[in-house]
């Protein structure tokens, strides 16, 4: 414990890394305060200064989303647009009929339109009318999953001939297919939830510049200093030392991870609150995938995969230090891995690309992007969501990344 104690302090204890670590705060405040996120770009917009507006409304229609809770409010939809206290005046009335008619539409077709054409302009943009547009969209929960899942097993059949097309379809029709039947959608105010996930699309800019900074010299460091040698000499420089290291540079990969993240969550749960959680969160639009998760499943799930891609980088980045003998080479490469996937470029426009891209660090660090889209992968058979393809193959890469950090290093100890 103690070597392990020994080489964290190399790590932070240096004026770059509490540098960076400042400059860290202010982006990740920066990023609440003045940025929303959506998938890697930063749409700017004021911290969400409607926040007591937005929980009124998600309290007024709160509640499970079905025919009984659609026809209740679009009452009280119809009965806010036919309350002649709300409508304009006489006069006012008599000249809209009259541009319409000048315009072409006859007296029925008016009349049809009801008495929507007659609200006050300031109660046409006002809350009061807007928020009535949610539940069209809610209530459309089940038929959009239904509609998705259809849409999927036509693209498979499409793409693959034969059996393959045939799993694929078949698999998307049947988890598209479950989240129509079988899941209870509930309508909540849920952005802090949606604050919480989002956040992490900027983690790359932040907790992963600082990873890269404290872990590109963690071996490559000694080669550039010649101390290599008399390390890997000394009386635990073949075993202990090298895993001290290896330890160290996790410690402070998710120790930095975790401070964040709690910081954010603090942060937005303090100015967002956290009711919603039974809310849905696929809007099929974005948010595509089917799997059954409510508001909070689906926060702590990509909480999880974020977690998961700091460890994933960290470990990258520790086996480039140590095939490297020069750590500016190693922040180099390790700077191309983590923000490459962050940027568009011409040529990432493919769907290859991305795919690639899915299964790189930054992807799994960010982790909101992981799990708003969906895809299936044909394995002996089977189909398998990506997801858990992406998974499973970050985790055995992180632990073959540190199994070789110590082969490679342990076996240039000999060759010195």
């Amino acid at each position: 414990m103690s070597l392990t104690k020994f080489e964290l302090n190399k790590i932070v204890h240096t004026p770059l890394i509490m540098i960076a670590f400042a400059a860290l705060l202010i982006i990740n405040i920066c990023s609440l305060l003045f940025g929303s996120q959506t998938g890697y770009k930063a749409i700017q917009s004021p911290f969400d200064t409607n926040i007591i507006e937005a929980k009124q409304n998600g309290s007024f229609f709160a509640g499970e989303i079905n025919d009984e809770w659609y026809q209740s409010h679009k009452q009280e939809q119809k009965e806010f647009i036919d309350n002649p206290a709300n409508h304009v005046s006489d006069n006012e009335k008599q000249r809209i009929q009259e541009e319409l008619i000048a315009e072409g539409f006859s007296e029925q077709e008016i009349n049809d339109m009801g008495n929507f054409i007659y609200l006050r302009k300031e109660l046409i943009s006002s809350n009061k009318y807007n928020r009535y547009e949610d539940i069209e969209v809610a209530i459309n929960f089940y038929q959009n999953a239904t509609a998705y899942g259809k849409m999927m097993a036509y693209q498979y059949k499409n793409l693959y001939s034969g059996e393959k097309g045939e799993i694929l379809a078949a698999k998307a029709e049947e988890m598209y297919g479950n989240l129509a039947t079988n899941f209870t959608a509930y309508y909540n105010y849920d952005l802090g939830y949606w604050k919480l996930r989002n956040i992490h699309s900027s983690y790359p800019f932040s907790i992963g510049l600082l990873v890269l900074i404290g872990l590109a010299p963690i071996f490559s460091a000694e080669y550039s200093r010649k101390t290599d040698a008399i390390l890997l000499s000394s009386k635990y420089g073949k075993k202990k030392l090298i895993f001290s290291k290896i330890k160290a540079g996790l410690i402070f990969a998710i120790a930095v991870w975790g401070l964040i993240e709690i910081i954010n969550t603090l942060i937005i749960v303090g100015v967002y609150g956290i009711t919603g959680a039974e809310a849905y969160w696929q809007n099929f639009v974005i948010d595509c995938a089917p799997f059954p998760f409510n508001q909070l499943q689906i926060t702590l799930v990509t909480i999880a995969t974020s977690l998961l891609g700091i460890v994933y980088f960290a470990s990258v980045i520790m086996l480039i230090s140590v095939c490297s003998k020069n750590q500016f080479v190693s922040l180099l490469i390790g700077g191309v891995i983590l923000l490459v996937p962050c940027l568009d470029f011409a040529f990432t426009d493919n769907s290859i690309t991305q795919n690639i891209y899915n299964f790189m660090p930054t992807r799994i660090l960010t982790s909101i992007n992981e799990w708003q889209q969906f895809d299936l992968v044909y394995f002996f058979g089977n189909a398998v969501p990506i997801q858990y393809v992406i998974i499973i193959t970050s985790l055995l890469i992180s632990l073959v990344a540190i199994f070789l950090c110590y082969i490679i290093f342990k076996r240039k100890q000999v060759e010195n």
